[in-house]
């Protein structure tokens, strides 16, 4: 999955970060700020600055890489550690907005008051928190822990076919399949924050299959020990998907958490698959 202009995307892993989060609420705007101190609790309150933050830390990146080539290549998370974090200017930050126009509704960047034309994502699960933000299309990310749940959420989640697929991918090695129900899961989220969905309430049903079944492999590594984790890119089609649209989808394992993310760019980018 080689891009001419692949997204930004940042992981902040929250519980070697605390220190920086405690620092962080200065990067708010006053509106960002007022949204923030309506969460009543911490936990959610930390997770939904930790978004913004890593937000805010990729448009200053850009900010400052102004006028430089724009990257190529295959697309990867950066890890924003503790230390690079800690380095930001948080008082100039809180020109940089992450607001939301209603609840629910996917979160919109604007730069000094006004709106920047980019996809952003925000995800979180598992102490992680994950961020993508696109100048070439819509954006989706999700975040999902690798666990067994209760056998009506296989039930009423998937597809025939993608109980096939799991079964073809994990056969009688459970956390294979659990591994397998996880991705196809993260890639629907993933799917539906795109704002895209021809019929975005039918997420649940809607059927993605994913080709090459036997490259799609669990291993993992320990992201912490990376400053940058490369994303292995994956063939997903879905009928729910808008025409004229190049579908770029890749994830990333650490044997415990699974990344997703989808790109869907306009025609008239040039991309290689």
């Amino acid at each position: 999955m080689n891009e001419s202009n692949p997204p930004k995307v940042a992981l902040i892993d929250m519980a070697s970060c605390e220190h920086v989060l405690a620092i962080a609420p200065a990067c708010l705007s006053a509106r960002e700020t007022q949204r923030w101190r309506q969460y009543r609790h911490q936990r959610r309150q930390q997770e939904w600055l930790a978004g913004r933050l890593a937000a805010k830390a990729l448009f200053w990146q850009r900010l400052e890489q102004s006028g430089a080539a724009a990257p190529s290549g295959r697309p990867h998370v950066q890890q924003l550690t503790p230390s690079a974090l800690a380095a930001l200017p948080m008082k100039e930050l809180h020109q940089i907005e992450i607001l939301a126009p209603d609840q629910g509704k996917a979160p919109q960047l604007f730069w000094k008051g006004a709106p920047v034309n980019d996809g952003l994502s925000v995800a979180h699960a598992g102490g992680l928190v994950c961020v993508g933000i696109s100048s070439t299309g819509e954006i989706g990310l999700d975040v999902e822990t690798c666990e067994l749940r209760a056998s009506a959420y296989y039930r009423s989640s998937f597809a025939e076919s993608e109980h096939r697929w799991v079964q073809r991918l994990g056969g009688n090695n459970r956390n294979r399949r659990i591994f397998g129900y996880t991705l196809l899961w993260a890639f629907k989220e993933s799917l539906f924050k795109t704002g895209l969905l021809i019929q975005p309430g039918m997420i649940a049903a809607d059927t993605i299959i994913i080709g090459l079944p036997d490259l799609i492999d669990d291993h993992f590594s320990d992201w912490s020990q990376f400053n940058i984790v490369h994303l292995l890119p994956i063939d997903l089609r879905s009928g729910s998907l808008p025409q004229g649209r190049h579908v770029h989808a890749a994830y990333c394992f650490n044997g415990r958490c699974v990344i997703t993310i989808i790109h869907l760019c306009i025609k008239s980018t040039s991309t290689n698959l």
